[in-house]
Parts: structure tokens; C-alpha cells; sequence
């Protein structure tokens, strides 16, 4: 399965959502580009990082392990061409974007 892809071009976040597109109801698109000033806030939780965002009220759940998968949460191939080796790392990753 083909998981979400995060870089960044500019100011912009590119999320490209990879297999998830249509398989869940959040996602209804391939890609989204989100300006580095929508993040909101990053949080990192034992099972999750969780994303925050300010131009949508919405939050969501990353993963980089299928371990920690289930409804909720999206799992991260790799952020910036870099796989994401733990939820710290995932953490780290997804703030230095901002």
C-alpha cells in the first residue's frame, strides 16, 4: 500500500495521500498543498503525532508504523524523501516543516 507522502515546495506543505484518495471519507483527493502557516499546532502521544491545522478545523492522526494503525490514523512513508524511523522522528520531521 502506497502511504502518505509529505514534502514541501515554497511555503507550502505538498501532501500526497497515496492509496488513502477515496479509500476513507476524509480523503477525497490525491494530493492537497497546505500553507506552513496552517499548522497549528504538532503533538506527539504514544500511539500518534497528531497535526492540528488552523485553515480547517481538523486534526490529524500520523502514524509511521502499520502497528499503530487503525481507522483513524494515516501512516507516513517518508517526509522530505525520508522515512520516518519512530514517532519521535515523525515528530521532529513534521515540525522542522514548519
Amino acid at each position: 500500500m502506497a502511504n502518505i507522502v509529505i514534502t514541501t515546495s515554497g511555503s507550502s506543505i505538498v501532501v500526497d495521500f497515496g492509496d488513502y484518495y477515496n479509500a476513507t471519507s476524509r480523503v477525497d483527493f490525491t494530493k492537497a498543498s497546505y500553507h506552513k502557516n496552517n499548522v497549528a499546532e504538532v503533538h506527539l502521544h504514544s500511539d500518534h503525532v497528531s497535526v492540528d491545522m488552523t485553515a480547517v478545523p481538523e486534526e490529524w492522526k500520523l502514524t509511521h508504523d502499520s502497528a499503530y494503525s487503525g481507522a483513524d490514523f494515516f501512516i507516513v512513508d517518508s517526509v522530505s524523501s525520508v522515512q520516518p524511523s519512530s514517532l519521535s522522528d515523525l515528530f521532529d520531521k513534521i515540525t522542522a516543516l514548519r
